[in-house]
């Protein structure tokens, strides 16, 4: 059946002829922008002659009210849109009241989840018998007058109608609770779908609609044909968006960091200009209960001294030096993500922070633009056994697992594939296939290939939390930097090679750093600086040490030897950096590598344009170029010198 089959469906439903003309005579106009993509199909109309709760709004009406004369009839109509710009269908209401003699003596319509009269300086705007009621474009809250929307027409780097078209996905209201139940896959859809939508208003209410009379039919009959209606575009949509199109939620994990060993609130900030629509948030629970929000289990100063989270109070957290600057509770993120229309994507460590956690998020009532995550089952199952509307979120680190078995156990509603260059057997990688039957065994797949670039991610992935969805610089960091990134080698570069401590394998489990590498490297990232790693070596390597002393989380992106399959000089490894941090190849002049090794990042940097920085320090390299290809831009002899040039 098509969807004008089904329209004409609904269009012929019997009616009372009387209830049905007065509906028609009163019925509102509409005014919309220029610019509006989405138009109502129907109403669904009540005549209420006696008070009586909303059939189809969480409101009770009543004929009378000691602000306006008493009315002896409201008409009530849900207005039906197929597509809000957020998502997948919209219901907003109207009323009309109308004294004995017929007359339109005041009326009420929806917003945005509440209701307000609609009324301009004390009066109600009509047309004849007709309430005129302006849409708010894409969302369509209604007014009584374009002023009423002066608040939207403000700057925000997360428009609703484009940088979060779709985000909701399908929408699922108190009223269709059990009877609309979608899957991460149905909301991957419609999102992918409203993506293509997104438009920028003109503020311009120009556009007229008027309900044509078929189009006005009882309420318990419009009830009655959304479910199936809902269920007829997502079946449409899976089979004609293809997976190149899905659009994936982006959650930002290190890409930007939410602060080094800390979730800053202004990395947030940094994560909204960079096009996420999630931010990840490690939680934590401090000894006096404070929920916090901090990528390790250590808060440090500038100096390398650290408290555990979880043994020490909040007060003692944030009597630390610098802690105040590196750590955010909950309930303030909460706040920060709300101003800047962003989502969390919480991962718990903790299992005393999960009830505590929830609560807040319902408090804030953010608990619907969240993400829960963890690695345990067990953790997973407490949540939902907690609040079943959370969604959930299983971490997977093997492709060994049976990962939908063991989300279903746990009641997941999204896996995450957080493998690693330790588990990339080709036989055991997932596949389009297996993708597809997640997918129709109802979860949604989130890809992150923790600090593997090479790995391809699966086209129609329902969300990327990875340093590959990082956006491209905003202009204001284009503007704010003539370097937009820095890269910067890991051995004689940031860690003493000579102290080294590995084990059997050659991987380095401990080692100092060279004087003023943890401050350059902090420094850098508080000035805004994109940073990557780019070094020859053992993943387990760098990991170690920069999480030895809290710089793990300040790279955004990491391009590693073991990874990539290539050395330096060889131009890959700075290509995979370059693709990761957001840039394009004609930015290479405006990328800065800095290393100790003249024959490999120095002149593997010069060979693509980059500005070369050599660290004169260690004695176990070469000090003398071999020829022009090895002349560095710059040469400094301590790393913090590097800012004097940067300056």
């Amino acid at each position: 059946m098509t969807t004008r089959d089904r329209l004409v469906e609904l269009y012929a439903v019997p009616q009372d002829a009387d209830q049905h003309a007065l509906a028609v005579r009163y019925a509102p106009l509409i005014q919309f922008d220029t610019n509006e993509p989405f138009f109502p199909l129907a109403a669904g109309y009540t005549i209420i002659r006696a008070d009586q709760p909303s059939p189809s709004f969480p409101r009770m009406l009543t004929l009378a009210d000691p602000q306006r004369a008493s009315a002896s009839i409201v008409i009530e109509y849900a207005i039906w849109w197929d597509w809000d710009i957020g998502h997948l269908y919209e219901l907003e209401h109207a009323w009309v009241y109308l004294d004995a003699a017929g007359r339109l003596i005041a009326a009420e319509a929806s917003s945005h989840g509440g209701y307000h009269g609609m009324q301009v300086d004390g009066q109600t705007p009509v047309a004849g018998d007709r309430l005129i009621l302006y849409s708010e474009p894409g969302k369509h809250a209604f007014a009584p007058s374009p002023a009423w929307f002066n608040a939207y027409h403000e700057p925000h780097p997360r428009a609703t109608t484009r940088e979060l078209a779709g985000l909701a996905g399908v929408l699922v209201t108190d009223l269709f609770t059990g009877k609309i139940v979608p899957t991460p896959y149905q909301h991957l859809l419609a999102r992918s779908y409203l993506a293509g939508k997104a438009f920028t208003p003109a503020w311009d209410f120009a556009q007229t609609y008027t309900f044509e009379p078929q189009m006005l039919v009882p309420w318990p009959a419009l009830e009655q044909w959304i479910p199936p209606r809902l269920t007829w575009w997502l079946d449409e949509l899976a089979t004609t968006i293809e997976p190149a199109a899905y659009r994936p939620l982006r959650i930002g994990h290190r890409s930007p960091p939410l602060g080094g060993n800390g979730n800053t609130l202004a990395g947030l900030q940094r994560a909204v200009t960079r096009g996420f629509d999630l931010i990840g948030v490690d939680l934590g629970i401090t000894a006096d209960g404070v929920l916090v929000a901090s990528r390790t289990p250590l808060v440090y100063d500038q100096n390398g001294r650290s408290l555990p989270i979880a043994l020490a109070t909040y007060a003692e957290l944030a009597a630390l030096a610098d802690a105040s600057a590196q750590i955010a509770t909950l309930p303030e993120l909460c706040t920060a993500c709300e101003e800047q229309r962003i989502g969390m994507y919480l991962t718990f460590h903790d299992q005393r922070a999960i009830a505590p956690a929830l609560a807040c998020l319902r408090n804030e009532d953010k608990l619907s633009v969240s993400l829960l995550a963890a690695a345990r089952l067990d953790w997973l199952t407490e949540i939902k056994a907690l609040d079943a509307a959370a969604t959930t979120v299983l971490q997977c680190e093997s492709y060994r697992l049976d990962l939908i078995m063991a989300a279903q156990v746990c009641s997941a509603d999204y896996v995450h594939l957080c493998f690693t260059a330790y588990d990339q057997s080709a036989s055991l990688r997932p596949t389009r296939a297996w993708l597809d039957q997640a997918h129709a065994a109802g979860l949604g797949v989130i890809g992150w290939y923790s600090e593997d670039p090479g790995l391809e991610l699966l086209p129609g992935l329902d969300g990327i939390c990875t340093p590959a969805a990082m956006a491209p610089p905003t202009p204001a960091e284009r503007s704010a930097h003539s370097i937009l990134a820095v890269c910067i080698d890991f051995g004689d570069t940031l860690a003493d090679e000579a102290t080294e401590i590995k084990d059997s394998s050659e991987i380095t489990q401990r080692a100092d750093l060279i004087p003023g590498a943890d401050a350059l490297v902090r420094e850098l990232s508080r000035r805004g600086y994109r940073l990557a790693l780019v070094a020859d070596g053992r993943p387990g390597t760098y990991r170690n040490v920069l999480g030895q002393h809290g710089l793990y989380d300040y790279f955004d992106v990491f391009a590693i030897s073991d990874h990539t399959g290539s050395l330096k000089p060889e131009p890959h490894n700075f290509d995979v950096a370059r693709s990761l941090l957001g840039l394009h190849a004609d930015d290479y002049p405006r990328i800065m590598m800095v290393g100790n090794n003249l024959a490999a990042d120095v002149k593997g940097a010069k060979a693509l344009g980059m500005t070369s920085v050599w660290l004169d320090w260690s004695p176990r390299r070469a000090k003398i170029p071999a020829d022009a290809s090895e002349v560095p831009t710059y040469t400094i002899r301590l790393p913090l010198e590097l800012l004097e040039i940067l300056e």
